[in-house]
């Protein structure tokens, strides 16, 4: 890497260089049982210059093409945009701990056997369920020097456990899914395979459901499809470009006071946890939204120089790819309401654990159309059934300006923090009467 950057120096006033190594190990299982286990290694290079005044970028997974991996980004500068911001100095790095020693100590072995134990549990009570899934670890090694002196690294682990259910039915398969995502180790295989029998068990009797506006629960795995729109809002780019709906409404109302929404890679063990962002550029809490209130956006070294901003420390990238804004950790503070109190409190609507696709309609603007794979009627507070062919569809903005409630149980979902949401009112496009 000291050699790039001194190579890349010889043309180039400015320059920067990131190495990513990623270690992944995967158990897969189908059909209750193991079908491989695979070990995955990946190294790459990515050098950014400024030359005249304008960016280059080029990468490459070869390190014995040093030559025209400089050469590349030092012509790419000739056409590449004008440089608005310097690369950053050293400087204090937040304390957050990114890896699990216990994830790294952690084999495939050990994986199988404890996705057995998960299985087992299904299988005790004798459901027709396909059972598939995986166990998966990363550790991710990042280093990344500059021109000004900086040099950082720091190493990362990743843990994501899923088991999926196919419920065989007369008219088909009905998937069912349960899973951890997290940058620790987390063996819930009995706590997951127990989830899925009471989502099977809750799906066995179909409920028809009339179309409508009705009060809607968001499991967190569901929400995160909502939470993307706002990711969009936020993201400094779109603000720069305007072409997010959020410009111009720093200090508005924009959601409900009960909205408290930030974005965190200080947070200890989440999947985007990590002490600098991909510039070098140490990470932070940001709040984004306090009591509904927008606070921020979120920025890289190029979009806050455009918009007269710092970095938020919130530049994504690979080694392969140019930074961007993007999130850490988006962390959703939870309310006061237990998921079966959010339930209790509902007359009549559903509440969505699974959904089919990311959405349609204008995301952008914050419009979505969700098709239900997985979820319930709620009757007089409690569960009757399973609905099918059932549409959600709305606007973020204004289901979050609407909520009933926010429950306070949080649930990682790789780089999110979330606990379920009941939104006052959305339509309900179902079957039945």
């Amino acid at each position: 890497m000291e050699e790039l950057l001194d190579m890349a120096l010889k043309g180039a006033q400015a320059a920067e260089v990131i190495e990513v190594v990623a270690e992944e190990e995967r158990a897969e299982f189908k059909a209750g049982k193991l079908k491989g286990m695979e070990k995955r290694e990946g190294r790459g290079w990515g050098l950014r210059v400024i030359r005249k005044g304008k960016t280059g970028f080029s990468s490459s997974t070869d390190p014995t093409k040093r030559t025209d991996l400089v050469e590349n980004a030092l012509t790419s500068a000739r056409y590449g945009q004008k440089a608005r911001f310097n690369f950053p100095h050293p400087t204090h790095l937040p304390q957050v701990k990114t890896k699990d020693p216990n994830l790294i100590a952690f084999t495939l072995n050990e994986a199988v056997e404890h996705f057995g134990q998960g299985i087992e549990t299904i299988r005790a009570t004798n459901p027709p369920i396909y059972l598939e899934g995986f166990i998966q670890k990363e550790v991710v090694r990042e280093r990344i020097i500059n021109s000004q002196g900086l040099k950082s690294e720091f190493e990362s682990t990743s843990f994501d456990f899923l088991i999926s259910g196919l419920l065989v039915e007369e008219k088909g398969l009905l998937p069912i899914n349960e899973g951890v995502f997290s940058g620790r180790l987390r063996l819930e295989g009995e706590r997951l395979a127990r989830s899925l029998l009471q989502k099977a068990e809750l799906a066995k009797r179909i409920v028809p459901l009339r179309s409508g506006r009705f009060p809607v629960i968001f499991a967190p795995e569901a929400l995160t499809n909502l939470l993307a729109a706002i990711e969009m809002g936020v993201n400094g780019k779109l603000v720069q470009k305007g072409s997010s709906p959020l410009c111009g409404r720093l200090e508005d109302e924009v959601l409900s006071p009960q909205v408290n929404l930030y974005d965190d890679g200080t947070y200890d063990l989440l999947q985007g946890s990590r002490p600098l962002d991909g510039e070098g550029t140490p990470t932070r809490r940001t709040p984004l939204f306090a009591k509904g209130v927008l606070k921020n956006y979120l920025f890289d070294l190029h979009t806050g120089a455009m918009m007269g901003k710092e970095s938020t420390g919130n530049a994504n990238r690979g080694y392969n790819t140019q930074p961007s804004p993007g999130i850490n950790n988006l962390i959703l503070e939870p309310g006061e309401k237990s998921l079966q109190e959010l339930i209790e409190g509902i007359d009549e609507g559903i509440i969505i654990y699974e959904v089919l696709g990311g959405g349609q309609s204008n995301l952008l603007a914050g419009d979505f159309s969700l098709n239900v794979d997985l979820g319930y009627k709620i009757k007089k507070g409690g569960i009757v059934g399973r609905v099918k062919d059932t549409m959600v569809s709305g606007n973020v903005y204004q289901a979050f300006r609407k909520i009933r409630g926010i429950g306070r149980e949080p649930k990682e979902v790789g780089e999110y923090l979330i606990p379920p949401v009941a939104f006052d009112s959305l339509s309900v496009s179902g079957k039945g009467n």
